[in-house]
């Protein structure tokens, strides 16, 4: 049996990206004004040659740092719908964290999710992508967790290109 934080967090964050990445049945959500075309973000599903990797993590105001162990990252298709998903949570331009994540009532096309990859981190908050196309990527992750019952963190906003065989490496990194 799981640890209970690690169970409560897995349900905050399934909570967080249901509200975020399905179609919002609720009359209150905001809707994204640009239609989403596949056309602009099929290369995602092709097989490339680069390398993106990394690390996230958010650093408490007790200095304490927490890590997206665990969690999911999600790489995602820059595409004009993508970018509005984007300056929807985190501004326009964007900034690297969002704190209000979960209060954001935002409907996403249901087709969005199908063209974004997502690996998991281990256990210091590592993750890696392989095999990705030339392109231009959104790379998404939240990380919560309970002090005194009440939920902190965010979410975590990093953008990467890469072309012609690169390993890259990206830091999402937000002090509370």
């Amino acid at each position: 049996m799981g640890h209970p934080m690690g169970i409560y967090k897995s349900i905050v964050f399934q909570t967080a990206l249901l509200g975020l990445l399905t179609t919002a049945t609720s009359g209150c959500a905001e809707e994204i004004s640009v239609p989403f075309d596949a056309r602009q973000a099929q290369y995602i599903l092709r097989e490339g040659a680069n390398t993106i990797m990394g690390r996230a993590s958010l650093v408490s105001h007790s200095g304490h740092e927490r890590s997206c162990s665990d969690s999911n990252v999600y790489l995602i298709p820059v595409t004009s719908y993508s970018h509005e998903w984007v300056a929807r949570i985190f501004g326009s331009p964007p900034s690297e964290y969002g704190s209000r994540i979960v209060e954001e009532h935002l409907a996403a096309d249901a087709q969005f999710e199908k063209f974004q990859r997502r690996a998991t981190c281990d256990d210091a908050g590592n993750f890696r992508f392989d095999h990705v196309p030339d392109g231009q990527y959104y790379v998404f992750s939240t990380i919560y967790w309970l002090t005194r019952w009440q939920r902190n963190g965010g979410a975590l906003l990093g953008q990467v290109t890469v072309s012609g065989d690169m390993s890259t490496k990206i830091i999402l990194q937000h002090q509370s």
